[in-house]
């Protein structure tokens, strides 16, 4: 009876403190030719993903992406944008932090 009491009174407290889902992000950093700059924008957006920052070299014709992926999203990830760039782009991915979900 007691432990029917803990697992009660502890399951009640934890639906009061509003419980959140939290998932882990990806940085994900690559640098593009500006050609084969649009069809990265459907891969990143078709995987929940968000790009903070874009910084173009117009010398180069390159551009170099900063975005934030969901890690639960990012199987066949590098190879879907390697296959979009054709090769071109290769992308880093690394740990950035933990997001709350809605």
């Amino acid at each position: 009876q007691v432990i029917h009491t803990i697992k009660d009174g502890v399951k009640m407290s934890y639906l009061n403190g509003e419980p959140r889902l939290f998932e882990a992000t990806y940085l994900c950093t690559f640098q593009i030719a500006l050609k084969n700059l649009g069809q990265i924008y459907p891969v990143i957006s078709k995987r929940r993903g968000e790009i903070i920052s874009e910084s173009s070299n117009l010398e180069g014709n390159t551009c170099t992406i900063e975005a934030i992926i969901p890690i639960a999203e990012c199987f066949g990830f590098v190879t879907e944008i390697r296959k979009k760039s054709s090769g071109l782009a290769n992308p880093i991915l690394e740990f950035y932090k933990w997001q709350i979900l809605n």
